[in-house]
């Protein structure tokens, strides 16, 4: 490279930017540059790019014998790695209805809904991200305040590794956990973020819950009265309603009323 008395902006002048992959390997990234003076010509550099795939969290500065899982990249301050992304699964259970994979509504013979409610086992994917900030700059309560049990309000893009990302629907990723800690290395301080999130497919909001109870709307102008049964006594036991606050005629489609269980916030600012 052809430059006069200074060492070249190694990490723009060529194209190769920090974390770059190798073309022939796309897992291999840029982690270390170095410039040499050219001894036989004037005013030339000769740049050295390593490159490496081992995971940032195994160490990239070791001998290869004795690294360990505690391990980093000494070379690179912890702002400037990439996150960590581990992928797992959490055992849950959820709610059968209103209707089965097939379309049909969870009732017994008679159109009733089940009392209490099926629930079936089922799992949901999870993602745990680990990367790192400046102290100065970062303010994890707001973090935490923002994030904590709240869902993406729009599609969320994650960054995976250079080449390869991954997008999420809106309403389908949970944030179950924002913690962060310091972090000391090189005699200098750091936030260590650690970010827990939970994948359903099937949407966290809206919550849909069917629309029953022992009370009914029979007159515009007076407060809920009983709901009777056929023997004049009240029930005690919900009944489904019509959505308009009288019981369901029998044979009646059941009607669900949709609420706003979890605060929806842009994941945009997630990882920054």
């Amino acid at each position: 490279m052809d430059y006069a008395d200074r060492a070249p902006d190694v990490w723009s002048t060529v194209g190769i930017l920090r974390y770059s992959s190798y073309p022939d390997d796309l897992e291999a990234l840029a982690i270390k540059v170095s410039a040499e003076r050219d001894s036989e010509q004037l005013g030339l550099w000769t740049l050295t790019y390593d490159y490496s795939s081992r995971p940032f969290d195994f160490g990239n500065s070791g001998n290869g014998s004795t690294l360990s899982p505690t391990q980093t990249d000494q070379s690179v301050d912890p702002p400037s790695r990439p996150p960590t992304f581990e992928w797992g699964s959490v055992a849950t259970t959820r709610l059968l209805g209103p209707k089965d994979q097939a379309g049909k509504a969870v009732v017994n013979s008679a159109g009733q809904v089940f009392d209490p409610p099926i629930e079936i086992p089922s799992h949901n994917a999870t993602c745990t991200i680990t990367s790192y900030k400046d102290i100065s700059g970062f303010d994890p309560i707001a973090k935490i305040n923002t994030f904590q049990d709240s869902i993406n309000s729009a599609a969320f893009v994650m960054v995976i590794c250079p080449g390869a990302s991954t997008t999420f629907p809106a309403k389908t990723v949970r944030c179950t956990k924002y913690a962060c800690s310091t972090h000391c290395e090189n005699n200098a301080y750091f936030w260590e973020v650690k970010i827990e999130l939970e994948i359903k497919l099937a949407f966290w909001n809206p919550v849909s819950v069917l629309d029953a109870g022992t009370l009914q709307i029979a007159s515009a102008g007076l407060p809920p009265q009983p709901i009777l049964d056929k023997n004049g006594a009240q029930v005690t036991s919900p009944v489904p309603l019509n959505g308009m606050g009288l019981p369901l005629n029998a044979g009646g489609t059941l009607q669900y009323i949709d609420f706003k269980g979890y605060q929806e916030v842009d994941f945009a600012g997630l990882l920054s």
